[in-house]
């Protein structure tokens, strides 16, 4: 059995050089730079994130993803942080989720977090936690996926419970990654289409997806606009006890990420 990392505990943070309020873990698919990018506006001054990358291994698109939730290769990342004191460490992908499904998606951080004093936060719980404190099931869908990770997201969060209103599809980038590479405009004219249709709620899913700039068009939305970055993000500094990470806090127009906005 592997060894615990050390500095995923409760202890309170040293004042570290630029990191006066700790650290934090976050593991990513290789190529995803728009999470550690949102990190950096999200988690609160001097909660500073490091990151570790999440490789892959599969014959087709399914099966690579499906293998970032490998338990063996997500032990191996954490472990990678050795003595360094993280006070919670996150798992930034949601596209896995939807494809290994609940079961086993729990069963992979059941044990993750056995290991590692219940400190490992995953893309979809932050979200689940999120809509329970915000008091709402229901909720209109922003995707970047492909039709068929964009159904198996819908019946993830069906599973769970969740009625979804209606479903705003972006379309796919061009370059190195179709995610990772989908312009700016694109998502904040799907993310302002999904305000504009919804009742109660608009989550943005895709970790890799840029969506600072539609966070930012629609601060004053009347219902919550919840991007998979921002939930996370508000799971960590929860984990990590920071002051002021009640989700009503994050989602004010005086929240401290908004100075980040475009």
């Amino acid at each position: 059995m592997m060894a615990p990392l050390k500095g995923l505990d409760i202890a309170p943070p040293q004042a570290y050089p630029y990191a006066r309020r700790g650290f934090c873990g976050l593991l990513v698919p290789y190529g995803n730079y728009a999470m550690e990018y949102e990190a950096r506006a999200f988690l609160p001054e001097g909660f500073v994130p490091l990151t570790a990358r999440l490789s892959e291994d599969g014959e087709d698109l399914e099966a690579r993803l499906a293998n970032y939730f490998d338990f063996q290769k997500l032990a191996a990342a954490l472990k990678s942080y050795g003595s360094t004191p993280l006070l919670a460490a996150g798992v930034a992908c949601s596209s896995t989720s939807y494809i290994i499904g609940i079961e086993r998606e729990l069963e992979v951080f059941r044990r993750l977090n056995e290991l590692w004093n219940g400190r490992v936060a995953w893309t979809t719980e932050a979200v689940d936690l999120a809509f329970t404190e915000l008091g709402t099931r229901r909720f209109t869908l922003v995707s970047p996926y492909p039709a068929g990770i964009t159904a198996a997201c819908i019946g993830y969060w069906e599973r769970r419970g969740y009625s979804i209103e209606h479903v705003e599809q972006i379309e796919p980038g061009t370059g190195f990654h179709p995610i990772y590479t989908i312009p700016e405009p694109l998502t904040d004219q799907a993310v302002a289409r999904a305000v504009a249709r919804s009742r109660s709620a608009v989550f943005i899913t895709g970790t890799g997806l840029a969506t600072l700039s539609a966070l930012g068009q629609n601060r004053d939305a009347g219902v919550p606009v919840l991007s998979a970055n921002l939930a996370l993000c508000w799971r960590l500094a929860m984990l990590a006890g920071l002051p002021g990470s009640s989700l009503t806090d994050w989602l004010s127009q005086s929240a401290p990420w908004r100075r980040h906005l475009p």
